[in-house]
């Protein structure tokens, strides 16, 4: 085994000497190149990679070539600074002039890194060889081998980047030409936007100066109308006189005509089915003369406020310009007031004539239909009686239960509460069935409720009858079912005042 040379007295070097065929010569002068020139380029294609003997520049055109170490670099000019026959884009913004160009400064970083990391491989490569040169009989095919072989993977890795560069540079080169395209069809419609607007606002001029004369026009009117409007005002003052004088009129006439119909009532005690149209028609009369009323009063109170209007618009008349459209609003307020009193008039007329063709027709209708209505009138009445029957019912139970509470409640508080759960547990019974037991107020309220559901069956039976009799009802079935409601008003006094015994 052959003696090791002992190590050598100097340290490692820090890094590998560089030859004249070196890959790292002047590569500071080149990243100092890089940096200068990246901020004129936008969206150029480029990529420095450094072989042992030569470099690779790849241009915006995709023109490049080898070089040896004293060959000159092919030119370019920066993109936005480039004639306009060049692959710049017209439009191109400020924006977008700022993102190209932070990636191309993203670029340049990422080629740096990978620069580092060569530069870090090949000082291993030298460290490791120059380990294997300090042995004292190194093996020098060995060596050459492995720098050959180093050097081979360095030529293949740089033709691999070369291609994808080129291939990146033409997809690049496509997308920019789209763009081109797609700017160029909007600046076109943009220039048809701006014809149709020059149009369009010709023709705006036009109608501006047609209604300038119509403005004209209509400030004359204005003038005119002033005069008539004070004549209207006079002529609804008498308007309103006359409609008030025919509202009292037409008050006196409803109220005669409601006496009327409450005598017709009292005497026509068999009304069936007619009676419920009848009813709601005169309801219906009724409310619209109401209406009537009501908007004769509203028509008075727009009346009077127009004249106040009309007496602060003389005075506001020297600033007719702005005011042109309030006083044809009020103008045709005024037309419409007017048509709708003399409607309202014409409608007072007919629903007289109305009323008193009712009176006839209700007359004869009466006397006509009785056999119809008997049936309607009698299944409602009962309906009726048998709803106020159940709800006296219901309230009667709520009473005793409220009753049965309050004594439960009193007989907690009693020492007799004790006494009673010690002797149901002496007999083995519910507490409950001890208190029926002894309650004798029970029976006295079960006999009560016997004898409140007998009085019901015989109320019934005697609304029964008067429904189903040939003679005059009416007053007694009023009194019949007032009776029934004034018990129901006692039993409902009666249970709230048991609820605040409770309370």
């Amino acid at each position: 085994m052959a003696a090791r040379s002992p190590p050598s007295p100097y340290p490692p070097p820090p890094a590998r000497q560089l030859g004249p065929r070196s890959p790292r010569v002047g590569r500071g002068a080149e990243v100092h190149a890089v940096r200068s020139e990246a901020s004129g380029f936008a969206g150029a294609a480029r990529e420095v990679v450094a072989d042992k003997s030569d470099k690779i520049w790849l241009g915006e055109e995709g023109s490049g070539g080898r070089r040896g170490p004293g060959g000159a670099a092919p030119a370019h000019a920066p993109l936005l600074s480039a004639p306009m026959g060049s692959r710049r884009l017209e439009g191109i913004s400020v924006e977008e002039a700022m993102v190209t160009r932070t990636q191309l400064l993203e670029e340049e970083l990422s080629s740096l890194k990978e620069e580092l990391a060569l530069c870090q491989a090949d000082k291993e490569f030298v460290w490791s060889l120059w380990k294997r040169l300090q042995v004292t009989n190194p093996d020098l095919t060995q060596v050459v081998s492995l720098v050959v072989e180093r050097e081979k993977q360095k030529s293949e890795g740089k033709d691999r980047k070369v291609l994808e560069i080129l291939q990146v540079k033409d997809a690049r080169i496509q997308e920019f030409e789209q763009r081109e395209s797609v700017l160029k069809q909007e600046i076109n419609d943009l220039v048809k936007r701006k014809i149709a607007v020059d149009e369009e606002n010709a023709f705006l001029r036009k109608e501006f100066s047609e209604l300038e004369k119509k403005f004209k026009d209509k400030s004359q009117e204005i003038k005119d109308t002033k005069e008539c409007v004070q004549n209207k005002e006079e002529q609804n003052r008498l308007i309103i006189k006359n409609l008030e004088e025919e509202n009292n009129k037409l008050s006196t006439r409803c109220t005669d005509l409601l006496n009327d119909l409450e005598k017709l009532r009292k005497q026509e005690a068999h009304w069936r089915k007619e009676k419920y149209s009848t009813d709601a028609k005169i309801k219906a009369f009724e409310d619209n003369l109401i209406e009537a009323r009501k908007e004769v009063e509203v028509s008075q109170s727009k009346y009077n406020a127009l004249s106040l209007q009309l007496s602060n618009k003389q005075t506001e008349l020297i600033q007719k310009d702005m005011d042109i459209t309030l006083v044809r609003k009020e103008l045709q307020e005024l037309q419409n007031l007017y048509k709708q009193n003399s409607t309202h008039t014409a409608q007072q007329a007919e629903l007289i004539q109305q009323l008193q063709v009712l009176n006839m027709d209700t007359q004869k209708v009466l006397r006509n239909q009785e056999d119809v209505h008997t049936a309607e009138s009698i299944s409602y009445q009962k309906a009726l009686a048998k709803e106020l029957q159940n709800d006296v019912h219901v309230v009667r139970r709520q009473i005793r239960e409220l009753k049965k509470m309050k004594k439960n409640r009193d007989a907690c508080k009693t020492s007799t509460h004790k006494a009673q759960t010690l002797a149901a547990s002496i007999l083995n019974i519910s507490r409950s069935d001890l208190e029926e037991i002894l309650d004798t107020e029970d029976e006295v309220e079960i006999e009560k409720t016997k004898i409140d559901a007998e009085n019901d069956k015989e109320w019934m039976l005697y609304i029964q009858k008067l429904l189903e009799g040939q003679l005059p009802f009416a007053s007694y079935l009023l009194e019949a079912v007032l009776e029934k409601i004034n018990e129901k008003k006692k039993l409902v006094e009666g249970y709230f005042t048991i609820m605040k015994d409770i309370r």
